[in-house]
């Protein structure tokens, strides 16, 4: 139970945390759901830019890997299983956040330029790997395999 002003306050950050990743999915196919998907990609990025390198000090390049990973495996989940997009989200955030396990440990044992330098070639390492693999589409893409004319 809340107990005085501060915890209402906090109590009440928390379901709007809660509520705002689904307020695009109420709001449907619309220019302005559009517009909402988009503040809140850039603001969970903006957040983890600030955690990242204005709480520990460390600069990052690796934030796209991440997003890109999550975005990537729920548009696989969307194209393979043939479903609307909301459903893949778990399984992006999922795929991402291991990723983002394997990815940090030996990554976080590194400071300052060492750590630039490794998140840095952390992405052109997973660029080269999905414009390679063919099993998710390579250079194609996921969802214009299906479309392609030269075999």
């Amino acid at each position: 139970m809340a107990r005085n002003k501060s915890d209402k306050i906090w109590y009440g950050f928390l379901a709007v945390a809660v509520a705002l990743p689904f307020i695009p999915g109420i709001i449907g196919d619309s220019f302005f759901g559009h517009v909402a998907t988009m503040i809140l990609l850039y603001a969970a990025m903006a957040q983890s830019w600030n955690i990242i390198s204005g709480y520990c000090g460390q600069t990052s390049f690796g934030h796209s890997v991440f997003f890109g990973i999550g975005a990537y495996s729920a548009a696989l989940a969307v194209v393979n299983y043939n479903t609307i997009p909301w459903y893949g989200v778990p399984l992006g955030m999922l795929a991402a956040a291991l990723v983002s396990v394997m990815i940090s440990y030996p990554c976080f044992r590194l400071k300052g330029h060492y750590f630039a330098i490794a998140t840095f070639a952390i992405v052109e390492i997973f660029n080269r790997l999905f414009m390679i693999w063919d099993t998710i589409g390579g250079h194609w893409g996921s969802i214009t395999r299906y479309f392609r004319t030269d075999g």
